[in-house]
């Protein structure tokens, strides 16, 4: 019974043993790689592409239709304010012409009546206003036969050609003017690019700011553009708002319809500018953070994006001279142990 008995104490005594002794559990330390937040001085730069037009353009027409008589300047002619541009068939006008000439003649004879004392002064009255009338259609008819440069342009295109009927209709070209005309006019000698701005960078364009403009068709040459014109509300479509900057082309070497990119030239900022791979977002929320290194632990600081530049973000929220993370950032939690490697 004694043997027995001192069997099952050194049993229990080794158990006992075992649960004193404690499990060691080490924390794994990662190896990771860091950058430095530093200060820059940088002049940002808002980027967008859009397509070329003319400082002005219109479809030239008459309020009536008719024949087209004659063109009187080809394509690609340069014309000026008041230009004859197009005859239009006249049979109106030559009726009101004749018309005009007999009411003329009626009042000139009432006229002569008027001063001998023959006819009342009522019977001069109306016929000076049927005189009156005659010549306002007459001028009326005249102008719907004639079609006039209403600008200094180009003519870029005939719509309805010499000896074809014009109707009032739309002249379809896509991108273009869609209202009824026989000529088409264009004002070239400078052009403008309507760029689309989104609802974040809207606040940050201003008229009169510079932009520099490329195109594919100048090569490597860039030329200088202005905004001239904000259009003061937004597509329901895209939410964005359109933009006009407007380019000098007095050689003629920019023409409606090219694709450009345009670059506005912000004014210089100073900002706290960590690597792009150092960022990163909580899931479900829209906040960034980065994770500060100190003293071989991690901490997660939240931060506000400003700017981006190339591979490095400008942010708030990270003092100048900390030490981030750019590896190993979704394998460590606030207060982890980590290894800076080179």
């Amino acid at each position: 019974m004694l043997l027995i008995v001192g069997m099952i104490m050194l049993v229990m005594t080794g158990c006992n043993n075992e649960e004193a002794t404690p499990v060691q559990n080490e924390e794994k330390v990662l190896d990771v790689k860091t950058a430095v937040a530093e200060r820059f001085n940088y002049d940002p730069v808002l980027q967008f592409s859009g397509t070329i037009k003319a400082n002005r353009e219109a479809n030239l027409g008459s309020a009536l239709p008719g024949r087209v008589e004659k063109c009187y300047y080809p394509v690609n002619s340069e014309v000026h304010n008041g230009d004859l541009l197009v005859s239009l068939s006249g049979e109106l006008l030559h009726q009101a012409e004749a018309e005009n000439n007999a009411i003329d003649k009626d009042y000139q004879r009432v006229a002569r009546l008027k001063e001998k004392g023959s006819v009342t002064e009522q019977q001069y009255d109306h016929v000076s206003a049927q005189l009156e009338a005659s010549n306002a259609k007459t001028t009326m008819m005249r102008s719907f036969s004639e079609i006039r440069a209403p600008f200094n342009g180009t003519i870029v295109d005939y719509i309805v050609n010499e000896g074809e009927v014009y109707a009032i209709a739309p002249g379809l070209k896509p991108g273009y003017s869609y209202t009824s005309g026989v000529v088409r006019l264009m004002q070239l000698d400078t052009v403008k690019i309507c760029i689309e701005v989104s609802q974040a960078d809207f606040r940050h364009v201003k008229m009169g700011q510079m932009a520099t403009v490329t195109m594919e068709a100048l090569g490597d040459t860039s030329i200088n553009a202005v905004v001239t014109n904000i259009i003061p509300y937004f597509s329901t479509m895209t939410r964005t708002a359109t933009v006009e900057l407007s380019i000098p082309n007095p050689d003629r070497l920019i023409f409606p319809g090219m694709y450009a990119q345009v670059e506005i030239n912000m004014p210089a900022v100073s900002g706290i500018f960590v690597p792009q791979e150092s960022l990163f977002n909580l899931s479900g929320t829209g906040q960034e953070y980065v994770f500060a290194v100190q003293k071989n632990k991690v901490k997660r600081i939240p931060v506000e994006r400003v700017f981006g530049v190339e591979d490095k973000v400008a942010v708030n929220g990270v003092a100048a001279g900390t030490q981030v993370l750019r590896t190993g950032i979704r394998k460590v939690y606030d207060g982890s142990s980590v290894n800076v490697i080179r």
